[in-house]
């Protein structure tokens, strides 16, 4: 959000509170494969709003990208598409992009890989990307973002089942924790695993969840196949995020902006050079490549 991205769920600033132009059935819509089959357009014109490029990586990337250089990084699970992580400089193979990111592209019929230059170069122009690669196939190539109905890349299967149970300390940053199976992802570390969320607002409690489950048992009960699927994925978590209760040993709550906290937490660490260093080059880097892209 710090880096002018709308979040997807903030009442009146998020995403799906501002798709009225879209004409969406509802707003998830925008990220469903079989509306996007019938309908690319809405998406197409999403995507201009949303790709790379537009965007500077925020002190919370750079922090993240500290933590590596300091060795203490073992993974960086994300569900944002906007691979903000790797402008800010994080390497690639600590990153997992759970939801997948605009940095590579399939056709959806064919199944067959196309540069994402030619989308963006296509969405641009305001064309829908089509197959390339064969006149027979003529299907709609899409960036490799993972849409509803679509499995989440295995990448994220493989490394999730490894890295959650060696973690000692889990940092969870700026998220609804509304979205599974990325959700549960908080209940596979060990149970003397420290976890600390950073965020505006408390989530990921499960006395927090009732009114969302008690909208998704409505939406199924309507025969909503994916709120069917989400309480399914749901009923596989456990307890949540216990701060604020008195069995509560391990769960810590920084209330607040991300990019506030971390600068705190750095500063606590004796970091604040170092990130400040980040930063700087982080944001001097951006500026250049907007001046560059202004002369062209």
């Amino acid at each position: 959000v710090s880096a002018g991205i709308p979040d997807f769920r903030s009442p009146g600033t998020g995403l799906y509170d501002n798709l009225q132009k879209y004409n969406l059935p509802r707003p998830e819509a925008i990220f469903d494969i079989g509306f996007f089959e019938e309908n690319p357009e809405a998406f197409c014109l999403l995507a201009k709003e949303l790709y790379p490029g537009n965007f500077c990586a925020t002190p919370t990337h750079c922090f993240i990208r500290l933590l590596a250089e300091k060795k203490v990084l073992l993974r960086n699970f994300t569900q944002n598409i906007d691979t903000l992580e790797f402008r800010a400089g994080i390497p690639e193979d600590l990153v997992v992009q759970a939801h997948g990111g605009f940095s590579s592209a399939h056709c959806i019929k064919c199944k067959k890989y196309h540069n994402p230059d030619f989308v963006k170069k296509e969405v641009f122009a305001n064309e829908i990307p089509r197959c390339q690669k064969s006149a027979k196939c003529n299907g709609l190539v899409k960036p490799d973002i993972v849409f509803f109905g679509e499995n989440l890349p295995r990448r994220y299967w493989s490394l999730s089942g490894k890295d959650f149970p060696k973690c000692d300390l889990l940092l969870i940053l700026g998220t609804s924790l509304q979205v599974h199976p990325f959700a549960g992802l908080i209940d596979k570390v060990p149970k003397d695993c420290v976890r600390v969320l950073f965020n505006r607002d408390p989530v990921g409690q499960p006395e927090g969840d009732e009114s969302r489950i008690e909208e998704l048992r409505a939406r199924a009960e309507a025969g909503d196949p994916m709120a069917i699927m989400m309480l399914q994925l749901m009923g596989q978590s456990n307890q949540g995020l216990l701060f604020g209760r008195k069995d509560n040993k391990r769960d810590i709550f920084i209330k607040g902006d991300c990019d506030n906290g971390v600068k705190e937490f750095a500063d606590a660490l004796g970091w604040t050079d170092d990130l400040e260093k980040i930063v700087s080059e982080i944001k001097g880097k951006f500026k250049k490549e907007q001046a560059d892209s202004k002369n062209m």
